[in-house]
């Protein structure tokens, strides 16, 4: 996944293989476009093998004897909004704590 993002937001003609299926000309873009190479930094159909499983995996555990949807949801919430909830103030506290101006002199970001 993280070799799909760094490769579609930094290559204009990977980002047209992937969203129009342009050819990118090159012909090592190519390859890496419309190869078995493609392989290598798959990204949406990471997403998509996800979810699927996913799925599968929730519907196996919900079809179990003995499920309840009451224990079921309270733990869900936990173990997925329990990191959120963390993220969330962490980045508040190096937001607020961690000087994030540039000094004067230095170069512009782009």
């Amino acid at each position: 996944m993280l070799l799909y993002h760094v490769l579609a937001t930094n290559w204009p003609a990977l980002q047209n293989g992937i969203l129009l299926l342009k050819p990118a000309g090159n012909p090592i873009e190519d390859i890496l476009l419309f190869s078995q190479a493609h392989f290598i930094w798959l990204g949406l159909e990471a997403v998509w093998l996800f979810f699927v499983l996913s799925g599968f995996v929730l519907t196996k555990m919900a079809s179990r004897p003995g499920f309840s949807w009451f224990g079921y949801y309270p733990s869900r919430m936990v173990r997925l909004y329990g990191p959120v909830v963390f993220a969330i103030i962490l980045a508040w506290l190096l937001f607020r704590y961690i000087p994030h101006v540039a000094p004067p002199g230095s170069p512009p970001e782009l």
